[in-house]
């Protein structure tokens, strides 16, 4: 009996666009770890065109979160790379880039709800301050 699917149906996101623009991205993320010379980037100019990717372009980023550097970008770059870490997350067949995402939403969204919170540890009302407090002191448990 033959195979049924023997047919890949690519989904409309994935055009030639798209691919392009996963293979410029990977192509940074190796010049700026070290895996890739080129004689028109260096590590640094990689790791700024990276940082200064457009929002929907970070879930092209995230693919690379398990490589230590790419995790720290990440995580520098904070909120506006979360909505392509989800998508990564959601399109991710690797363990270890799902585990690497997944600890790194979690960290990022800590970091924001301390931030939060220590603004509210210094509102008017009293019993904001002190419910802030305690939510802070719960945190660092």
């Amino acid at each position: 009996m033959a195979d049924s699917n023997t047919h890949f149906i690519r989904p409309k996101y994935l055009t030639e666009e798209y691919f392009t623009k996963m293979r410029q991205v990977r192509d940074l993320v190796h010049v700026m770890t070290g895996m890739l010379q080129s004689p028109d980037e260096t590590p640094a100019s990689a790791r700024t065109k990276l940082r200064n990717l457009p929002p929907d372009d970070l879930h092209h980023l995230a693919k690379f979160s398990a490589v230590s550097t790419v995790y720290l970008l990440l995580k520098e770059i904070g909120d506006p790379a979360v909505p392509g870490l989800l998508i990564r997350l959601r399109d991710s067949d690797s363990v270890e880039e799902r585990v690497a995402i997944m600890k790194l939403l979690g960290e990022l969204r800590a970091s924001v709800a301390r931030s939060l919170l220590q603004k509210l540890a210094v509102d008017a009302n009293p019993e904001i301050q002190k419910a802030a407090q305690q939510a802070l002191q719960a945190l660092d448990k």
